[in-house]
């Protein structure tokens, strides 16, 4: 049967309205892309704004998507500096960016001196080409410290010993507790310079295998 004039109206203006609901929402919207949807005096350019603002959309998604992906596979690095953060647990990760090994404790200071003296030596051999984008004034010092870090014996320094680190950082700031600061990407101000000026913590970590705990 078809339908009668009374529905057909009532659908007519049903259609209508939310024709012109829609209309206003996209003339009114924040979100780029939509008011041009509105806007556009063609079909085709409607067509287009609406193409733009859905692959923006998808674009937005799959880099969020990436960038949360990138977060959740690595640790969370926990600085061990002042801005009274409360510690919380579990699963954080302690590293010690400030000296790569504890080397205060028992006769690692003196060994720590000849290491660099040994390093500092080595430096002048190699080729400056390496540390291309380093002011040349910083080189020696930048190639002493990455000889240091990357050539020291484990055994003489504690490596891979977590209470050594763990009373290190836990050492007495004057607060209830261990005072830290959260720092996924800062500088580290802290380290000798002038590898504060070149190197941030995630480099850091990765190049010189500073030592990083995670407490569970």
């Amino acid at each position: 049967m078809p339908p009668t004039p009374n529905h057909a109206r009532l659908s007519t203006s049903r259609r209508r309205i939310f024709h012109v609901n829609a209309r206003r929402l996209l003339e009114h919207s924040t979100v780029h892309g939509l008011s041009h949807v509105s806007s556009a005096s063609s079909h085709v350019g409607r067509v287009t704004w609406f193409v733009l603002f859905v692959a923006g959309i998808a674009g937005f998604c799959i880099n969020l998507s990436l960038i949360v992906s990138r977060y959740v596979s690595r640790p969370v690095l926990t600085s061990i500096f002042n801005d009274h953060d409360e510690f919380v647990w579990p699963d954080i990760t302690i590293c010690n960016p400030s000296a790569p090994y504890v080397v205060h404790l028992y006769d690692r200071q003196e060994k720590w001196l000849r290491l660099r003296d040994w390093a500092k030596n080595v430096a002048q051999y190699i080729p400056s080409e390496l540390f291309a984008a380093i002011d040349e004034a910083d080189k020696v010092e930048i190639k002493t410290q990455a000889l240091m870090h990357s050539t020291m014996s484990p055994s003489d320094f504690g490596v891979g010993i977590p209470n050594e680190t763990v009373n290190f950082v836990a050492a007495d700031t004057g607060h209830h507790g261990i005072v830290l600061t959260v720092e996924l990407d800062g500088n580290l101000t802290y380290l000798s310079a002038p590898m504060e000026q070149y190197f941030r913590t995630h480099i850091l970590q990765k190049r010189y295998n500073i030592p990083c705990y995670t407490l569970q």
